[in-house]
């Protein structure tokens, strides 16, 4: 059998969607690229906030290419920003449907190995209820989530 090794151009560079907002930051910063009712991000804000994400992600929280963590909650702005801005840094994210009861949850988050669970206020009672073996920290969107991506620092090279 012929050996089909798929050959690609040194120049080569994959294409995912944190690459193509990126993309859009460099053209269009000050242009809207989300909006939720009257919360907005404009790409300049989005990019710095996924670049934080990385800060907190690879920093604080301790997570490594190759991890996962869930977030639950309804659609919102934080919830895209965690997708974006892990996914830039190999860290998968499970997206779980706020529908979800804490059996559920738990079982999930445990099935995709999650270490930590990003979640909206609006989940709290389920979250509080369920029982995890891998979710070692949640976050909560609102004044939980906002205050460490404040606090996440660049990342520096160890020496």
């Amino acid at each position: 059998m012929p050996d089909i090794a798929l050959q690609v151009p040194v120049t080569y560079q994959p294409l995912t969607i944190p690459l193509g907002v990126r993309c859009a930051q460099r053209r269009t910063p000050h242009k809207l690229a989300l909006i939720e009712g009257d919360r907005t991000r404009s790409y300049s804000e989005l990019c710095d906030r996924m670049t934080r994400l990385h800060w907190l992600g690879l920093g604080a929280l301790g997570l490594r290419f190759g991890d996962h963590v869930a977030v639950v909650g309804p659609n919102c702005i934080e919830y895209l920003e965690v997708v974006l801005g892990l996914s830039e840094v190999g860290i998968a994210s499970a997206t779980l449907s706020h529908r979800l009861n804490s059996t559920e949850l738990a079982e999930i988050c445990d099935d995709a190995r999650a270490k930590v669970l990003f979640a909206h206020e609006s989940c709290r009672a389920t979250v509080d209820a369920a029982r995890f073996a891998t979710v070692r920290e949640v976050i909560w969107f609102g004044a939980d989530f906002e205050a460490r991506l404040a606090a996440a620092a660049p990342l520096t090279p160890e020496r």
